[in-house]
C-alpha cells in the first residue's frame, strides 16, 4: 500500500505540470486542431499512466474519473476553446484545480430560462446533461440551491462508513442484501470524497463552486436523478462534450425529437464507456459490460419517461422521491453488483478501505 500511495503522488505531481503547459498552450496555441495536437500528448498520457501504475479500488479509481475522464474532456472543451477552462482570466492555480479536480465553478447566473428543444439546440447550464428532456416542467422536491453543502452534513455520512465493514464480518449475509449494501456504500462515498474536495478547493483557493451531488434520493423523475442531482461533475461535462455536438448534428437531419433520443442514448453510452474504464481499473480484466448494459437500459427508461411525461399530464407533478432512487439503485444491482458480489470483489474493496486508512493515519502520526 505504501508503493500505491507513492505512485499516487508522483502522478499527480506529473499531473499539476502537464496542467501548467496545456495553460501555456491554450494562451499560445490557436483553437482547433493545433491546439488539440499540442495537448494531444497530456490527453494520453492522462488516459494510459494511472491505468498501469495504481492498482487499488480507490486510489486509482480516483485518479482514473479525474485525469483519464474529466481532465482529458475539459481538455478536449479547451482545444476549441469552449467549457470552464477557456477563460483567459483564470489564475494558473484556478486552472489546475478547475482541469484536474471533480469541482463545478459556480456560473455567474443562476436558474437560467429553460430552453425550449423544439425550438433551439440545449445549452450547458445549470441543470445539467438531460435536463432539456424534461421541457414545461420542473419535477423538483426541496430547495435546488447549487452551494456546497455543510462538513456536518458530510460528517453524518461519513458515520455510516465506519459501521459497514463490521457487516463483512457476518459471512451468511444474502448475496443480494450485501450488494445492496455495498450500493450504498458507494454513493456515501463518492459523494463524500467529492463533497469533501469541493470544500477544500474553495476554502483554500477561494472559488465559488457548486455541490457534485444534490440528494439524488429525493428525485423525482429519472431526469432530475441524472440531470441535477446525481454526479453533476459527470453531468456537466458531458453535456458539452457529447450531447451538444449529437442534437446540433442530428437535429438537421433527423428532427428535434429523434435528435433528443440520440443525444440521450449516446451521452449514456459515452457514460458507460467511461465507467467500463473505471471497471478495468479496479479489476484489471477485462469489463463484462455489465455496466454499459445498465447505463444504456437508464437510457431507455429516460426516453420512456419523456413520452410518458408528454402524454399523461398527472405524471408531471413527478413520482414519489424514495421510488426513483430505489429504481435506479435496485436496477445496479441487479445489473452490476449481484455478481461481483458473488465473486467477493465487495469485500476485496472494503478491505483495500480499512488498509488506506490505517496507512494515512500512520502518515498523520495518529497510530
Amino acid at each position: 500500500m505504501e508503493d500505491e500511495v507513492r505512485n499516487f503522488i508522483m502522478i499527480w505531481a506529473s499531473a499539476i505540470l502537464c496542467l501548467c503547459y496545456c495553460n501555456v498552450v491554450s494562451v499560445f496555441v490557436r483553437k482547433g486542431m493545433p491546439r488539440l495536437m499540442a495537448m494531444l500528448p497530456v490527453i494520453l498520457l492522462f488516459f494510459i499512466a494511472p491505468l498501469h501504475c495504481l492498482y487499488t479500488g480507490h486510489l486509482g479509481l480516483i485518479t482514473v474519473f479525474c485525469l483519464s475522464w474529466i481532465a482529458n474532456f475539459k481538455l478536449l472543451l479547451l482545444s476549441f476553446d469552449i467549457g470552464p477552462l477557456s477563460d483567459l482570466s483564470l489564475p494558473l492555480v484556478h486552472f489546475v484545480a478547475l482541469a484536474g479536480l471533480p469541482i463545478i465553478k459556480a456560473s455567474s447566473t443562476q436558474n437560467p430560462t429553460p430552453q425550449n428543444p423544439e425550438n433551439k439546440k440545449p445549452q450547458n447550464g445549470r441543470n445539467g446533461q438531460y435536463e432539456v428532456i424534461e421541457k414545461r416542467t420542473r419535477l423538483v422536491v426541496t430547495s435546488m440551491s447549487n452551494g456546497l453543502k455543510s462538513p456536518a452534513y458530510y460528517a453524518r455520512r461519513a458515520l455510516a462508513l465506519y459501521f459497514i465493514p463490521s457487516v463483512y464480518a457476518y459471512k451468511e449475509i444474502h448475496p443480494v442484501v450485501r450488494a445492496l449494501i455495498y450500493a450504498f456504500y458507494m454513493c456515501i462515498i463518492i459523494e463524500i470524497m467529492m463533497g469533501t474536495v469541493a470544500m477544500l478547493t474553495q476554502w483554500l483557493l477561494k472559488l465559488n463552486l457548486e455541490q457534485p451531488f444534490n440528494e439524488p434520493y429525493l428525485s423525482t423523475s429519472l431526469g432530475d436523478f441524472w440531470g441535477r442531482r446525481w454526479n453533476l461533475v459527470s453531468t456537466k461535462i458531458l453535456h458539452p462534450t457529447i450531447f451538444n455536438p449529437i442534437f446540433h448534428y442530428t437535429s438537421k437531419t433527423l428532427g428535434n425529437t429523434w435528435a433528443l433520443i440520440f443525444s440521450v442514448m449516446g451521452t449514456f453510452l459515452v457514460s458507460a464507456l467511461m465507467h467500463e474504464l473505471l471497471y478495468y481499473q479496479i479489476f484489471h480484466v477485462l469489463p463484462s459490460w455489465s455496466l454499459t448494459c445498465f447505463f444504456v437500459l437508464q437510457g431507455l427508461c429516460l426516453v420512456i419517461e419523456r413520452g410518458l411525461l408528454n402524454k399523461f399530464a398527472t405524471l408531471r407533478q413527478g413520482f414519489p422521491p424514495p421510488l426513483v432512487f430505489f429504481f435506479v439503485v435496485s436496477t445496479f444491482v441487479w445489473l452490476v453488483m449481484v455478481d461481483l458480489v458473488k465473486q467477493n470483489v465487495d469485500t476485496v474493496l472494503v478491505n483495500q478501505s480499512v488498509a488506506l486508512w490505517r496507512v494515512l493515519m500512520i502518515q498523520v502520526g495518529l497510530k
